[in-house]
């Protein structure tokens, strides 16, 4: 389980970091502009919290990325704790991108 974990940990830190990378603040910047209400979803979503804190200048940007990792990180713990108490679900591993190329017939040895 140490394993897994650790790769789900590895994952969010790439995937957030190519979120930013691709212009998820950019995005952050133009909803901020819009003057959502504070009920608004994206105002609560994962991630866009901290790109509105980096807009109105409480957070750095790299002290938004760590909080978004953290947060992401608790966020994965929750549902898996939530998948594990359920009786009918059965856990499948994430496969590589290697396997899945293979299962779709597109490996090319």
């Amino acid at each position: 389980m140490t394993h897994e974990r650790d790769e789900l940990h590895r994952r969010i830190e790439t995937r957030v970091d190519e979120m930013l990378e691709n212009g998820w603040m950019q995005e952050a910047t133009k909803l901020h502009g819009m003057n959502l209400p504070d009920h608004a979803p994206a105002k609560k979503a994962l991630g866009y919290r901290e790109l509105f804190r980096v807009i109105q200048g409480e957070l750095t940007m790299e002290q938004a990325r760590e909080k978004i990792k953290t947060a992401t990180r608790q966020y994965a713990k929750r549902q898996m704790t939530w998948f594990r108490s359920q009786r009918e679900v059965v856990m499948l591993k994430t496969p590589t991108p290697k396997e899945v190329e293979s299962a779709l017939g597109l490996n090319h040895e």
